[in-house]
């Protein structure tokens, strides 16, 4: 009885998670930033993100918090995060310098580069692919706090094991 109980929520579950996503619509959750304020505060964010990023691989690289795996992940993140930012300042940047109709489309999903390709243009192409940098600091940064978290259980564990004794 209570397991036909729990299959049927189950099922209830997936129904209902099945409509939500299916029916689901674009969220167009891309911030566009008014001309020229927004630009400058988004450009000043990412060169203090930048800078924060570098501080502390400096620290990190001058006073060592401990030399598990755990701390290499966090390095690779902040690294791949400082060069993430300077990616989008250089995007960011190739953007403002491209003219009027270098980029067709209404929409961030239909938006083509136009020629004449330029080296411009090819930059700013390239560089706006910039999930290939944030999503492995992301990764990075995940696999920081997994270990950070198996590390802290493992340390309770060995002090639980100390106080019997």
């Amino acid at each position: 009885m209570i397991k036909s109980r729990f299959s049927c929520l189950q099922q209830i579950i997936w129904v209902a998670l099945s409509l939500v996503l299916l029916t689901a619509c674009p969220a167009q959750a891309v911030q566009v930033h008014g001309p020229p304020e927004g630009l400058y505060v988004h450009q000043m964010a990412h060169v203090l993100f930048a800078i924060a990023m570098i501080f502390l691989i400096y620290t990190l690289h001058m006073h060592p918090v401990g030399h598990c795996q755990g701390w290499k992940y966090l390095k690779i993140s902040l690294f791949f995060f400082l060069l993430w930012n300077i990616n989008a300042l250089v995007v960011h940047s190739l953007g403002i310098k491209l003219p009027e109709g270098a980029i067709t489309g209404k929409n961030l999903m239909d938006q083509a580069l136009s020629g004449p390709l330029t080296w411009q243009r090819w930059l700013f192409y390239i560089t706006r692919n910039d999930h290939l940098l944030c999503v492995p600091a992301m990764w990075f940064m995940m696999l920081f706090l997994k270990n950070s978290y198996h590390e802290a259980v493992n340390e309770k564990k060995e002090l639980e094991v100390c106080k019997k004794t």
